[in-house]
């Protein structure tokens, strides 16, 4: 841990200088930091629970977005690697009462096994039938989930009835430590941030890039292209398996209802988080998370709901699509994409001026000469 806390400490220093920490990165950093004062700055147990949602599901578009942002591969099985992994952390708490410290990694290897077995046949394709042959997956292990009730109890899924409620002597009972509930799944979206940078500036993150931008070529330098697209794959499926501990805790149940995490709706909800965040930044998938989770509430005033006023499917749906094509529109690298090329502007015309500072003769220096 110590070793792995250097080197991210290391390649941040590398990546950002420090003479553009204050002026730069420290408004980055205070976003950052934001999510740790929710509990004290969110008025209510509602927008609280919200914040839970969303950090949720920022681990797993995270995890679609190595594949999807590094690799370029567009994957529609996320949701179904989300439920793998509750299925096997509620199967595992239900009938073998492991902790959570047990079921985390165990969710996490699981989704990463399904993830590769997709990936091994889909991989073969490239292209729109990889995404198809991802969404055929994803549906068959969603018939599979109604069907054998056996082991997933069918349509009526698997509830937990007494789930585990404490990591150590960190109590996280949804009801009764609802804001201890908030930090650990906290915790674990900002440690899915830190191995998504992690990643990215790693020889295997670069490897996953090059793929991106041209796979004839990176194939012609050796690269193994197969391989190392299941890896990607593995990679972001373990992240949907965690985030699918962290949803059955939530939830308390699993299901494959039309909602669940098998179904498309979320499998299009994820997408948008991607796109409208920002593809190509390590933070649009946090941005898209936010804005998917608390858009609705600042919506439903808006359209004359009450603020526990359920906003129906369809028009969630078309509210995100409208907002996808104005986002493609007006900001097609997403908001991340667009506040990046704005810092970008600013660092520039920072440096310009230390240059122009740095390059002026002090005062008196010709009169001296």
């Amino acid at each position: 841990m110590v070793a792995v806390s250097r080197s991210f400490a290391g390649t941040l220093l590398r990546q950002y200088p420090p003479a553009d920490i204050l002026t730069i990165r420290l408004p980055l950093a205070i976003l950052l930091a934001l999510p740790l004062l929710a509990p004290m700055l969110l008025p209510s147990t509602r927008l609280l629970s919200l914040a839970i949602t969303a950090a949720i599901f920022l681990i797993v578009a995270n995890g679609l977005h190595i594949v999807f942002g590094y690799t370029g591969q567009l994957s529609l099985a996320h949701t179904t690697l989300w439920g793998v992994g509750a299925y096997t952390a509620a199967l595992l708490a239900i009938h073998y009462g492991w902790p959570t410290a047990a079921l985390i990694p165990a969710a996490g290897i699981s989704a990463a096994i399904a993830a590769v077995a997709i990936g091994i046949p889909a991989f073969r394709t490239a292209g729109f039938s990889f995404a198809i042959i991802t969404f055929a997956f994803a549906e068959i292990l969603r018939t599979v989930a109604i069907n054998w009730r056996d082991l997933t109890n069918g349509g009526a899924g698997l509830m937990l009835r007494t789930p585990p409620t404490s990591i150590g002597p960190i109590e996280f009972e949804t009801i009764r430590h609802l804001d201890n509930f908030y930090y650990l799944t906290l915790a674990f979206a900002y440690l899915s941030l830190a191995g998504v940078f992690l990643i990215r500036q790693s020889r295997l993150g670069r490897t996953f890039i090059a793929i991106r931008e041209n796979e004839s070529l990176a194939r012609s330098l050796g690269i193994n292209v197969y391989l190392h697209k299941l890896i990607a794959f593995g990679l972001s499926g373990f992240f949907a398996g965690v985030a699918g501990v962290f949803l059955l805790y939530n939830n308390q149940k699993i299901e494959p209802g039309p909602l669940s995490p098998f179904s498309a709706f979320f499998t299009i909800q994820f997408l948008l988080m991607i796109l409208i965040g920002g593809r190509f930044s390590m933070l649009g998938p946090t941005i898209g998370a936010v804005i998917a989770v608390f858009a609705p509430e600042v919506i439903r005033p808006l359209i004359g709901l009450t603020p526990l006023g359920d906003l129906s499917t369809a028009r969630i749906q078309i509210i995100f699509g409208s907002t996808l094509v104005l986002t493609v529109l007006f900001a097609p690298n997403g908001v991340a994409g667009q506040a990046k090329e704005r810092y970008g502007a600013l660092a520039a015309a920072l440096q310009k001026f230390r240059e122009r500072q740095g390059g002026a003769a002090p005062p008196g220096a010709a009169a001296g000469g």
